[in-house]
């Protein structure tokens, strides 16, 4: 179970990294936009996006497949 929690919280400074440098954004601006963002959904929106959160984390579940780097850009470059 410990693991799973270092594994969430990897994968969440993760996705902030990521939006940080698409957004080129520093992380306190980023994240004040956000808290901005949340604040301004309605709780039927909110609903929502936590229902399809809780979907993709089922299915994620059932079974994990690791890419490699190239098997990632050679999908991105085909599409």
């Amino acid at each position: 179970m410990e693991d799973n929690n270092i594994d969430a919280q990897l994968q969440a400074r993760l996705h902030w990294a990521f939006f940080s440098s698409v957004m080129d954004k520093d992380f306190p601006e980023l994240f004040a936009e956000f808290v901005t963002w949340c604040d301004n959904l309605s709780k039927e929106d909110m609903d929502s996006i936590f229902s399809v959160a809780e979907e993709d984390m089922e299915d994620s579940q059932d079974e994990t497949v690791t890419y490699t780097e190239d098997e990632i850009w050679k999908s991105l470059s085909v599409n």
